[in-house]
């Protein structure tokens, strides 16, 4: 090479890929070095059609599990105590942002240029936190650099983890005067502005709730509705909010903000996630029907027809049926989030322990009857179980709650905290009421490098 030679940007890193990279190279992988060098300075965007997943030049398919692009590095020079200065990637931007649902707290892992492989934790580089994100990018903080390898454009981004917002945005809305399902007569709007005025005076000084302002999504709508009774929203009334809290009740704001609160938590359990740990393809987890089931007769559950649709009818006989395939012992909980918004913990095998150490190979068949809480106040209802499992020992009893008419019991002294990322986010959750879940922000990424775990959940319809 004489380095006259002219070539076209697509064909200039399509050959230092090729003759760069490590073998075993897919298309995909290919595609995503070259757009990652591409668009910084030339205004082409290569396409990939067809079959992403196969080998170049080759028949066979490697592995494709998704990953986001790293599209620029950001590196800094630091210069230690005796030692000659040396660059330090402190940013990354990816190939996502908030059309792909980021927001500020998701963490990734990044793998070198070349990985297709990511369930192998040795192999990442170092973990980074979006910071910034844009319609179709994000900007990432390095936060952790694990090997000294350098990351460069076209190396892959695996989200570890998204952040749960513990402190719920709260609006405050007001209704039309008339006679739809969504305005308000006249003599319930002429109270309008002082029921949702002592709301907004019972929510100052919570921790868990705040007014959203006008830049903000809120998570909860507070209205009241045409029987004069406080509401509350999320797109639509929520269901089974019993009993009803009347306006002209003076301790019924309180109540609204206690009710806020409690959801608050509900929904902060709901979201509990690790779906990209190691272990989530480790766990089997279905829910089997025997309807005509009783304690005492031979246990033979077969599955439901449509197992993407589980409809129950109440007092039906199910089970619950966990497998660890895993070569570790996993530590079993099972959260039910009941229809009443009530979160209970299964006792597996009658155990009282706060989980069931589930061998290799070993699985649990519970029998569970599923029970609409009240017959006169519900018709149907949802429920979903949440299973968590542990490497680790993790104490989920800070996730109980009572029903939604119960009040929350403090739980600051029930049980010995666990000092690790995970024990603390669950004594988050379950904080008491009246304290702040976190003081220095609200987005708690659930990020936990040196302790496994996952969880799987099941959607159930109840029916009369």
């Amino acid at each position: 090479m004489s380095g006259k030679e002219r070539h076209g940007a697509l064909t200039y890193w399509m050959i230092d890929t090729l003759t760069s990279s490590p073998s075993g190279l897919t298309y995909k992988t290919l595609h995503d070095r070259v757009s990652a060098k591409i668009p910084s300075k030339f205004p082409q965007m290569p396409m990939l059609v067809g079959e992403s997943e196969r080998f170049v030049f080759g028949v066979e398919r490697g592995s494709l599990q998704y990953a986001v692009n790293v599209l620029e590095v950001i590196e800094e020079e630091v210069t230690e105590a005796d030692s000659e200065p040396k660059k330090v990637v402190k940013q990354v931007r990816l190939n996502a942002g908030m059309a792909h649902g980021l927001s500020p707290g998701y963490r990734f892992a990044i793998y070198a240029f070349g990985t297709t492989d990511f369930t192998h934790k040795n192999k990442q580089l170092a973990i980074v936190e979006i910071s910034k994100v844009g319609a179709s990018d994000a900007w990432a903080d390095v936060i952790e650099v694990l090997r000294e390898d350098k990351i460069e454009s076209g190396a892959q981004a695996v989200m570890l983890s998204a952040p749960v917002d513990l402190v719920r945005g709260v609006r405050l809305f007001k209704k039309e005067v008339g006679e739809k399902d969504n305005e308000l007569p006249q003599v319930i709007k002429d109270k309008e502005d002082e029921a949702l005025k002592a709301v907004k005076e019972a929510l100052a000084g919570n921790g868990w709730l705040k007014l959203a302002d006008a830049q903000q999504k809120e998570d909860y709508l507070v209205a009241v509705n045409q029987l004069g009774e406080y509401e509350i929203c999320v797109g639509t009334p929520l269901e089974n909010l019993l009993p009803a809290l009347k306006i002209q009740n003076s301790e019924a704001p309180q109540q609204v903000v206690q009710r806020l609160v409690h959801l608050a938590k509900y929904q902060a359990i709901q979201e509990l996630s690790n779906q990209f740990s190691e272990l989530t393809n480790q766990l089997e987890v279905e829910l089997l029907t025997q309807p005509n089931w009783r304690p005492g007769m031979p246990k033979k559950p077969q599955s439901f027809t449509d197992p993407t649709n589980l409809v129950v009818k109440s007092g039906e006989s199910t089970f619950l049926r966990i497998k660890n395939i895993s070569p570790h012992v996993l530590n079993v909980t099972v959260l039910n989030l009941q229809a009443n918004w009530a979160v209970s913990r299964l006792k597996i095998r009658n155990q009282e322990s706060s989980f069931y150490p589930l061998n290799p190979n070993d699985v649990i068949l519970e029998a569970l009857n599923f029970e609409l809480p009240d017959t006169q106040r519900y018709n149907q209802a949802r429920e979903t179980l949440k299973v968590f499992a542990t490497i680790g020992k993790n104490d989920f009893r800070w996730l109980e709650l009572p029903s939604l008419d119960e009040e929350i019991a403090p739980k600051a002294q029930l049980f010995d905290r666990d000092n690790s990322p995970l024990g603390r986010l669950l004594a988050a959750v379950g904080a008491d009421v009246g304290e702040p879940p976190f003081r220095s922000r609200p987005a708690v990424p659930i990020f936990d490098p040196s302790q496994e775990w996952t969880t799987k959940e099941i959607q159930i319809a109840i029916l009369r």
